[in-house]
Formats: structure tokens, C-alpha cells, sequence
């Protein structure tokens, strides 16, 4: 788990997770978004963990990566068969620069937000790092802008 400077005006922190830390994260009552971005098309379960982050306060999930809209969709039936329907979904096939700046620098809920967290998903944790240092990248010039 990583953490860099958010947008000076910003009042929440940005994370960065991988596969591994994003399941040790614990919110209590917090307003969280949560960007997923997934390099793996293999068979992920994402339900448990959209849940458990959803029952803590997650009220916005963004997708990019392979096969975004399949993703998105997964994450929307896993919120509607537990009954959860205040939670915002997107997903986002834009180059990740363009993804980045939306994530800084648009609050897809209003009402303010205490944390950001980036979680990448890919084959393994060579990749997920290697993915988590570019996002970083894009995610801090998002936020000089």
C-alpha cells in the first residue's frame, strides 16, 4: 500500500493498493471512491471486496483496464443482489492519462469524499507494481493540473 500527496485543495488522501493489501483495508463510515483498474482478464472474484467496501462507505467504483464494461457491469449485479443502490459506477476506456484526471479531480457523488483509493489487479505482483507506479505517474500530473 502506497500513499502520494493529493491535489493541494483536495481534502482527501489518495491511495494505492494492490490484489494483496486492498483486502487488509478497513474504512469505518468514511465516503470513498475506489478506481479499479484490471491488466488480468482471468477470472477475479471482485464481488466480496466491492461488498465489503461498499458496507464501509465506498460510494463510487470506477473501472478501466481489460474488458472495463464487463467489470462494471459485475460490479453493479454484485451491488444489486445485495440489495446496495447508492453506489456509483463507471467504467472508463479513455487513455489512463484522461482516466487519472477524472479520478483527482471529479467528485462523481458530490458531497465530498474523505479517501481515493487506486486498486490495481493484474497477473502478478511484478505487474501490479510495475502498473501502480505508472497510475502514479498520471495520477500526480492529474493532480498538478
Amino acid at each position: 500500500m502506497s500513499n502520494i500527496g493529493s491535489k493541494p485543495d483536495s481534502q482527501h488522501p489518495l491511495l494505492f493498493c494492490d490484489s494483496r493489501s486492498v483486502r487488509s483495508l478497513t474504512f469505518k463510515d468514511q465516503k470513498i471512491a475506489v478506481w479499479f483498474h484490471i491488466d488480468w482478464t482471468s477470472e477475479i472474484d471482485l464481488s466480496n471486496l466491492v461488498l465489503g467496501l461498499a458496507r464501509h462507505g465506498a460510494v463510487h467504483f470506477a473501472v478501466s483496464g481489460a474488458n472495463a464494461p464487463d467489470w462494471h457491469d459485475r460490479i453493479d449485479n454484485a451491488l444489486l443482489e445485495a440489495g446496495i443502490a447508492s453506489v456509483v459506477t463507471t467504467w472508463h476506456e479513455e487513455p489512463l492519462d484522461e482516466v487519472a484526471w477524472d479520478f483527482a479531480n471529479i467528485d462523481f457523488v458530490s458531497g465530498g469524499l474523505s479517501l481515493k483509493c487506486v486498486v490495481v489487479l493484474g497477473e502478478s505482483a511484478a505487474s501490479e507494481r510495475a502498473t501502480i507506479s505508472r497510475l502514479a505517474k498520471h495520477l500526480s500530473g492529474a493532480c498538478e493540473q
